[in-house]
């Protein structure tokens, strides 16, 4: 890499939310007429990209931003999919991690403990994986497999967590296999009442007793499943032992995270002197960040042709400014597991009444200090309030909110003059080009990413380009013209890598 190009900063700005349509009607990109963007369509290279937002298959969307197109150039594939193929294709019985795993278990007469998310809708936490794990575990001759259910935000009341436990117990009579030994609520992962975590009180055995799901469910009434206290239902040994085995069998991103630490003694994040020095533990999909390269994954995606990876291996810095609510999903795509990364979030903002301006500024006095710096070869930028405004169906403030990151995109570009810098302009998904005004309360209603085109520009002295006429424009963003390895293209050439 020669001296210029390494000390070129490039900036990836993601915008969620804008979106490329020639219609009017709920046009909230239209209505704010953004004039920085529009110049820019106009005199840069630039391409209208076809969001790939159904083939995440996912109901919960927030949860499914398909970024990792714009850092490999590449699909996304949500991890439930990953696994119901390889079940249809019976690759989980041919996983010799997964039978050494199992056979040091049977080895030492040891137990399974199977903990997890499950959630509604099953994109979270699929029951049908963990049903085909203990099948598997049976049919592995495993005796002791112990389940500890997780739940989440997506139970809107204690009667649909019922028809999820019973549904899980019938499944487990069939097989004639294993048992839900403990259920604890998601929010209720860090800490109990009295402090603890969930997982500690296995290891310690200091757990209540109740006689059934139904009996500890009832101590919970009128309460969100995500809010449950950690309970027993089982009567038999459940403290985690010498030689048992963890298995992390759902997971999405970063959410179980904050028990591994437990599991990890050999990380020294947190000493806990009780924790069985042989038990072993294994995950069905990646952990991000510090957690990954520590827990062997069944299911590990390839991160060779991230933009991550490859400044890592060229041992260029990256930094990330975000919102903090999304800061795990965006680190597990850009910073990757580097410690040449760094990340500053910005105060959530996405609220109603929050000053929208004051975001904006926040935004841009970060990124001025780390262009000053000159200590960044990528600074990705985050700015989700567009999405979060369109998803609520609010289009006066999606207008305002286009007209603010417009004002944003102008800032970079006064920055691009006083710096040697790149600046890459792109939207995950659309939604504020399509917007159906509803009332929040109506629960039949919800606005998801549009399939309309998205826009990717890349604003570098090198490719500027002859404007084109408005009406050639609208064509081009009409014929859904798209590449997506052309966002993988464009960093490396960017960064020179």
């Amino acid at each position: 890499m020669n001296e210029k190009i390494k000390q070129k900063t490039t900036l990836l700005f993601l915008a969620p939310g804008f979106g490329l349509s020639t219609a009017w009607q709920g046009n909230a990109i239209a209505a704010a007429k953004p004039e920085t963007f529009l110049n820019l369509w106009e005199n840069y290279q630039h391409h209208a990209l076809a969001t790939t937002f159904a083939e995440a298959s996912s109901r919960n969307w927030s949860k499914a931003i398909p970024y990792s197109m714009i850092a490999s150039g590449k699909p996304f594939v949500s991890n439930k999919i990953l696994v119901d193929k390889a079940i249809s294709h019976h690759l989980l019985d041919h996983s010799e991690m997964l039978k050494k795993y199992f056979a040091n278990i049977k080895k030492h007469n040891a137990s399974l403990h199977l903990i997890g998310n499950l959630s509604h809708g099953g994109e979270k936490g699929d029951l049908g994986h963990l049903l085909r794990l203990i099948r598997l575990a049976k049919k592995n001759f495993l005796e002791r497999i112990l389940v500890h259910v997780i739940i989440d935000e997506t139970y809107a009341n204690i009667n649909l967590l019922k028809n999820t436990l019973s549904l899980l117990e019938k499944g487990i009579k069939e097989m004639n296999a294993g048992e839900i030994v403990s259920i604890t609520g998601q929010n209720k992962i860090l800490t109990d009442k009295k402090g603890r975590l969930p997982i500690e009180v296995y290891f310690e055995n200091k757990c209540k007793h109740y006689l059934s799901a139904e009996q500890g469910l009832s101590k919970q009434k009128n309460t969100k499943p995500a809010d449950l206290t950690p309970f027993i239902i089982s009567d038999n040994r459940i403290a985690i032992s010498d030689f048992d085995g963890i298995m992390l069998f759902n997971h999405t991103f970063d959410e179980l995270s904050p028990i591994l630490p437990f599991f990890l003694g050999d990380l020294k994040i947190i000493s806990f002197s009780n924790k069985p020095k042989s038990t072993s533990i294994i995950s069905l999909f990646d952990f991000p960040t510090v957690y990954r390269e520590n827990v062997p994954a069944i299911f590990r995606r390839r991160s060779d042709n991230t933009i991550a990876a490859k400044l890592s291996k060229s041992k260029n810095q990256q930094l990330l400014i975000c919102d903090a609510e999304k800061k795990t999903e965006l680190m597990h795509y850009y910073l990757g597991y580097s410690d040449r990364s760094e990340v500053l979030t910005i105060r959530k903002p996405l609220s109603r009444e929050s000053n929208s301006q004051k975001i904006t500024d926040e935004y841009m006095k970060e990124l001025k200090k780390a262009v000053v710096s000159d200590n960044f070869d990528l600074i990705t930028i985050d700015f989700p309030l567009l999405a979060e405004v369109s998803a609520n169906g609010y289009f006066d403030k999606a207008v305002e909110a286009v007209q603010l990151l417009d004002n944003l995109l102008s800032s970079m570009i006064e920055l691009q003059f006083k710096h040697n810098l790149d600046i890459i302009f792109i939207s995950p998904f659309g939604s504020a080009e399509k917007i159906l005004t509803y009332s929040p309360h109506d629960e039949k209603k919800s606005l998801l990413p549009t399939e309309n085109p998205v826009p990717l520009i890349h604003i570098c002295e090198n490719k500027k380009q002859k404007s084109k006429p408005m009406n050639l424009i609208v064509d081009e963003i009409a014929s859904k013209k798209h590449d997506l390895t052309l966002v993988n293209q464009i960093l490396c050439e960017s960064l020179g890598l």
